[in-house]
């Protein structure tokens, strides 16, 4: 396996192919042999589009709820600084990071008194998901770059210019030449 990713955020390859990868940023919260599971975090999801599960859940710490992918859309989560909240429920990611599961935070007063809230937090339905060597795969045909995660960037840029800033973290020369030559992985 290659380095673990968690606590890495992914952007998409400046000309990746696929429409729906285009400037899209996903944190990774769990990596390992079997598998990989992640958040975009720069898709804001209008309250007119939130699953009907949701429309009762108080969501008031937060701007926006992000779309976080195609998985397990009936649930909501909150990726968190681990300073600013941390219960049983939650999983720690890397050392600053959590998740936890939004859906049992039902108003505000659960984080009275807490560092950081509502500024290091970010609500989001749904998650992506990698089969067991499919990021790999994905990282191997230059679909993906990797960066580890920041503060401000996950919780202070604005979902929409996340991509942008993301990228402009690599510290490339602004003629940069990007060409898309996918590699193969061998077996």
């Amino acid at each position: 396996m290659h380095s673990n990713l968690s606590a890495h955020v992914l952007l998409s390859f400046p000309y990746v192919r696929r429409q729906d990868f285009q400037k899209n940023v996903i944190f990774v919260f769990h990596h390992s042999d079997e598998g990989a599971m992640g958040f975009l975090i720069n898709l804001p999801l209008h309250r007119k589009d939130w699953p009907e599960g949701l429309k009762n859940t108080i969501f008031t710490f937060s701007e926006s709820v992000l779309w976080g992918g195609a998985s397990d859309l009936e649930r909501s989560f909150l990726l968190h600084s681990i300073k600013s909240y941390n219960t049983d429920e939650t999983l720690q990611v890397g050392k600053e990071y959590g998740v936890s599961p939004a859906e049992k935070i039902k108003n505000f007063e659960d984080f009275n008194g807490l560092e950081g809230f509502p500024k290091y937090a970010l609500t989001l339905v749904g998650y992506i998901s990698w089969r067991s060597g499919q990021l790999e795969e994905e990282l191997m045909n230059h679909d993906w770059i990797a960066i580890p995660a920041t503060p401000q960037l996950l919780f202070e840029i604005p979902p929409l210019n996340k991509w942008e800033f993301a990228f402009s973290m690599l510290n490339l020369p602004n003629d940069t030449a990007f060409t898309y030559c996918p590699g193969r992985v061998r077996e």
